[in-house]
């Protein structure tokens, strides 16, 4: 089952959970935005500029950061594929974080440990995590 962590510490979701969570989010900015409008007295023009602009400025981001995480997923899965297929002759597997990236107390820590293949949770396993486990030949 694919899983990850969607948002630190939060129980363990699929992939698929994480993008019903985005649209979720995403309805509930925008009721908030119709709450605060209404207990603003703000016209119905001026309502839908502010949902324009939440949809805008947290949309893209948003957005940005899933289909990272998306795509990590999928490149780790397939990794963890080919170290399946090749175990006679990849015995180990490597955590590598993405230096250039905010990381967690634990991937900084898993970084650059070695284990035996199928040993590793195939990353992400946090919300932004770019995560890698590699082939390791000594």
């Amino acid at each position: 089952t694919s899983v990850l962590s969607v948002d630190n510490g939060a129980t363990r979701k699929s992939l698929s959970t994480a993008y019903k969570q985005f649209g979720m989010r995403k309805a509930d900015e925008i009721t908030q935005v119709i709450k605060d409008a209404a207990v603003n007295d703000l016209t119905r023009l001026e309502t839908l500029a502010k949902i324009e602009e939440k949809i805008a400025g947290l949309h893209t981001a948003q957005a940005r950061s899933l289909a990272s995480v998306a795509i990590n997923y999928s490149t780790n899965i397939a990794k963890s594929q080919v170290i399946e297929e090749n175990r006679d002759i990849i015995a180990q597997e490597q955590w590598v974080r993405d230096t250039e990236a905010d990381s967690c107390d634990e991937c900084e820590s898993l970084d650059g440990t070695v284990e035996g293949a199928g040993s590793f949770e195939s990353p992400p396993i946090h919300w932004g995590c770019r995560c890698e486990v590699i082939p390791y030949v000594e």
